[in-house]
């Protein structure tokens, strides 16, 4: 474990399978985004976590040592790759929480709600795309996939949101109402 990865090009999602085989999206990741810095920086031996392409990717794997020391001639790029760095881990635990929010929801209408309602204000319109398929999507927020796809069925019944594979429309939401 002595390196952390930068995706350069395309898209994969952290993912951790437990000891059942079941696996569990933990957050997907895009061009610029950073992982492994917390596994590598807090000393573990190992990845515990899955790094798995989701189309064309390519990544640059950088040594945690050579990230952290400053060289000889203390130039202000190093200073901003740390910077950067930094920012990257803190937009990387932000995902998380926001993930978290989401799962710690009772039901599976609340998670795909709160799951919802976020997607449709990071992109600001009540119309929005999710990065998952429907299997991805129930192992992000670790929920059955055929009863989360008979929920989705019943909130499309109810006039609550439509949908066409990845894209939705969050019909009855506050902001948009």
């Amino acid at each position: 474990m002595h390196d952390v990865v930068l995706i350069l090009k395309g898209a994969a999602n952290v993912e951790n399978i437990d000891s059942l085989g079941n696996i569990s999206i933990l957050m997907q990741l895009k061009k610029g985004d950073v992982y492994g810095v917390e596994s590598a920086y807090a000393g573990d031996e190992f990845y515990k976590d899955s790094l798995i392409a989701t189309e064309k990717t390519l990544v640059l794997f950088m040594n945690k040592h050579r990230l952290i020391t400053p060289c000889e001639n203390r130039c202000k790029r190093h200073d901003l790759v740390v910077k950067n760095l930094m920012q990257m881990v803190a937009e990387s635990n932000i995902k998380l929480l926001d993930k978290l929010s989401h799962m710690s929801k009772k039901t599976t209408r609340d998670k795909l709600l709160s799951y919802f309602t976020s997607m449709s204000e990071k992109q600001k319109s009540s119309y929005f795309e999710i990065p998952f398929n429907v299997t991805e999507l129930a192992s992000y927020l670790s929920v059955d996939r055929s009863a989360m796809s008979n929920e989705l069925s019943k909130m499309k019944k109810e006039g609550l949101i439509d949908y066409d594979k990845k894209q939705y429309h969050l019909i009855k939401h506050k902001k948009y109402e």
